[in-house]
């Protein structure tokens, strides 16, 4: 139940963005995962930095988010932020498709809104940026 609602007595929706972040640590290895960009990217390369941007409810806003999330991906060469790109485009999907949550709720599906491409390019700093929507529905118990 949502705490600033309590008597409307229907599940909170979980976190979207959190969920998301939640998968990205999950399966990327050796890479930090941030909600912000830190001051000084070049310190914490390779660096995924996603975030929401939008989104809208379901017919029933109680049963389903779809959030739209921004995922950018740094690196300090073009190949590596392209190769971290396309390891996030594949991340969300199979977090969606495999119902990966926690104890609020669970990732129900993925969908690539657009393709990654470069955003930032050198000399020493890339940046491939890829734009996604995520559903999630809470866990009904």
């Amino acid at each position: 139940m949502n705490q600033y609602a309590p008597d409307l007595n229907v599940p909170d929706l979980p976190d979207v963005e959190r969920l998301a972040l939640k998968a990205l640590r999950r399966w990327l290895t050796g890479v930090t995962v941030r909600v912000d960009t830190p001051p000084d990217p070049l310190a914490t390369l390779p660096l995924v930095v996603a975030h929401r941007v939008a989104g809208a409810a379901g017919a029933d806003p109680t049963l389903i988010d779809r959030a739209t999330l921004t995922v950018e991906c740094h690196s300090d060469d073009r190949a590596t932020a392209s190769e971290l790109a396309r390891a996030v485009r594949a991340v969300l999907p199979y977090a969606g498709r495999h119902g990966f949550g926690d104890d609020t709720g669970y990732l129900a599906t993925t969908t690539v809104l657009v393709e990654p491409w470069p955003t930032t390019d050198g000399p020493d700093h890339f940046v491939f940026t890829l734009t996604v929507r995520c559903l999630a529905r809470p866990r009904r118990g």
